[in-house]
């Protein structure tokens, strides 16, 4: 029993011998990641406070900005710059795919009333945006109609993107979930015209 202890104990120490620079590594480079990042974030909010950058080089700051908070997984922190962002900057040109960013945040993480509550402002306060190709009002649209909880937002974002985006849906679609909105909040003459 004396000689099986002794092995016991002989065989902790060595694991613990070879584990402890492994785990001395991974702190190491955990610490130099987060490190790197701070370095990053501080360089980019330096050249955001520039006043001289082109909106162009603005937007690609505020984005890596955005990106950096998100792949070190400080969402919170991504989210509050954005929106700290478009109300200290009205009228940035990119204020509505900030807010985008944000409400995607919200619904990637189940917050579905706050993702709603960012889409609506940016379909009701900001200018359309294309990014890659796609109206950020349209994709706004689409989310809140997943969303949504009520037939009566449901109707009213039907009509939008009926009556200001018919060449990026099947209108007979469209007409025909109106329509099974309306019988839900039993407006049958609606209903019946759409």
């Amino acid at each position: 029993m004396k000689n099986f202890s002794a092995y016991r104990s002989a065989f902790l120490c060595l694991f613990l011998l070879i584990s402890l620079p492994v785990l001395m590594l991974c702190c190491s480079k955990a610490r130099s990641a987060t490190s790197d990042a701070h370095d990053t974030l501080a360089q980019l909010t330096e050249l955001l406070a520039d006043k001289s950058i082109s909106a162009q080089s603005r937007y690609a700051v505020i984005n890596r900005i955005a990106n950096v908070f998100y792949s070190e997984g400080r969402t919170d922190d991504m989210v509050l710059f954005l929106t700290d962002w478009v109300e200290t900057h009205p009228g940035d040109t990119y204020d509505s795919y900030w807010l985008y960013m944000v409400a995607s945040n919200y619904l990637k993480d189940g917050a579905e009333p706050l993702a709603e509550y960012y889409y609506e402002r940016i379909i009701n306060n900001f200018p359309d945006l294309l990014v890659d190709g796609k109206s950020i009002h349209f994709s706004c649209l689409e989310h809140l109609i997943q969303i949504s909880k009520t037939s009566a937002n449901r109707i009213t974002y039907f009509n939008r993107i009926i009556s200001d985006f018919s060449k990026e849906v099947s209108i007979t679609e469209m007409y025909l979930r109106l329509a099974l909105e309306y019988e839900n909040v039993g407006e049958w003459d609606m209903a019946l015209k759409s």
